[in-house]
């Protein structure tokens, strides 16, 4: 094969839409890791090591809660062929309220298992950041419903936004 065909034919399937919406994906992740990695590398330099560690337990907590309160709607959202105002609507009210529940359920953990943790006197910061799960709920959807309308570059600075907010 020549070189200016193959090179023509890489070009054209580099242009091609659902090849750039797959680049744009891999690197709307590829960011979002490496300024979570960033932001955490700052954080344990700027933080005690007692506080990182609080912070770090905090973070996981409110990580794993948010995996559990999304609980695949984001992946019907997106897979779903039809989808109706009606299912767009009964989806968001089972986010929100898993969220809701799962906060609660955070809430509640911290305050009965928050003196054998030893959070250091920060159980107020423990149980306020156990909270962020139900707007991190909103942002899940609505990263569903981007991914769903093939809108990338819209989805890329908002995972940048939330990821940086996370933290």
């Amino acid at each position: 094969m020549k070189p200016r065909r193959l090179f023509r034919d890489v070009f054209e399937a580099l242009t091609n839409e659902r090849v750039f919406d797959v680049c744009t994906a891999f690197s709307t992740r590829l960011v979002k890791q490496v300024v979570l990695l960033l932001l955490t590398a700052l954080a344990a330099r700027v933080l005690s090591k007692t506080d990182f560690g609080i912070w770090a337990f905090i973070y996981t907590l409110v990580q794993f809660a948010f995996l559990v309160s999304e609980s695949g709607t984001s992946t019907y959202l997106v897979r779903e062929l039809v989808l109706t105002k009606d299912k767009e609507s009964t989806v968001l009210k089972l986010t929100i309220t898993l969220a809701f529940f799962v906060a609660i359920g955070e809430l509640l953990f911290i305050a009965t298992f928050g003196s054998d943790l030893n959070l250091a006197g920060r159980h107020l910061e423990a149980c306020l950041c156990c909270l962020v799960v139900i707007p991190m709920s909103f942002v899940g959807y609505g990263q569903a419903l981007l991914r769903r309308q093939r809108r990338f570059r819209s989805l890329f600075w908002l995972e940048l936004a939330s990821s940086t907010t996370q933290i």
